[in-house]
């Protein structure tokens, strides 16, 4: 059975794990590893995620826009309020009643 190897396309190149270890994808019907694709470390993802890119994509191209203001907003945003209406003392938020 041939084994299909895969790589990484970290900036515009497709690459190996930085530390060249792979991951084996196993059929589970008969056991084999039909496949091997790197292992990604943390070097990978700072080689993946490049502080000097351009904020919010390329031009028009949809590229990185998932970084883009929007992304911003949606992150810093306020996503739950919690205000004590009553004068009992608030109870803990994060215990379902």
């Amino acid at each position: 059975m041939r084994v299909n190897q895969y790589q990484m396309l970290i900036d515009g190149d497709w690459v190996d794990a930085a530390d060249g270890t792979f991951l084996g994808g196993v059929n589970p019907a008969t056991c084999q590893v039909w496949s091997r694709f790197p292992e990604a470390t943390t070097d990978d993802f700072e080689r993946a995620v490049s502080p000097i890119a351009e904020f919010g994509g390329l031009r028009t191209s949809g590229y990185g826009r998932e970084s883009g203001l929007q992304a911003v907003y949606d992150y810093t945003r306020p996503k739950t309020v919690w205000m004590n209406t009553s004068s009992e003392p608030l109870a803990s938020q994060f215990i379902a009643r």
